[in-house]
This record gives structure tokens, sequence and C-alpha cells, in this order.
């Protein structure tokens, strides 16, 4: 991804290829859902992407001692 295209991939329903010939199919909501559900969870998303190489997605989640011992 570009970088303009990066901010715009967490906008719910917008794709970077648009038209009737995109490559990749989908509704554009993946990215926003996801970004919605970590930061719930009181986490962090990030995008790290090249043009022509590819792209890398990060998720942070909490996962401190409290929330393992009320889950255990």
């Amino acid at each position: 991804m570009k970088p303009g295209e990066i901010v715009t991939a967490f906008q719910p329903f917008i794709q970077s290829h648009t038209g009737h010939s995109r490559k990749y199919e989908g509704t554009g909501l993946g990215l926003p859902l996801t970004k919605i559900l970590i930061e719930a969870m009181k986490g962090s998303i990030a995008v790290h992407s090249a043009v022509g190489v590819g792209s890398r997605i990060t998720i942070w989640l909490s996962g401190g001692a409290n929330d393992v011992a009320r889950a255990a």
C-alpha cells in the first residue's frame, strides 16, 4: 500500500483498488472492524507497508497479570 492508502484502509467501505477490474474483492470492512475490536480491548494496531513488497499488520493486546488471573 502507498502511504495515503494506509490511512484510508481503516475507513469503512473504502478500498485502495476501485472499479470493476480491481484485483481483490471484499467490502472494505476487515481492517476497520479489526481496529474497533482491538481498541475496545485496550490494544492497538499498526500497518507497515512497502509498495511492491507487501504489508505487515501488527496488533498489540494487553496481557497484564490481572487479565491472566481472571481468565484462569
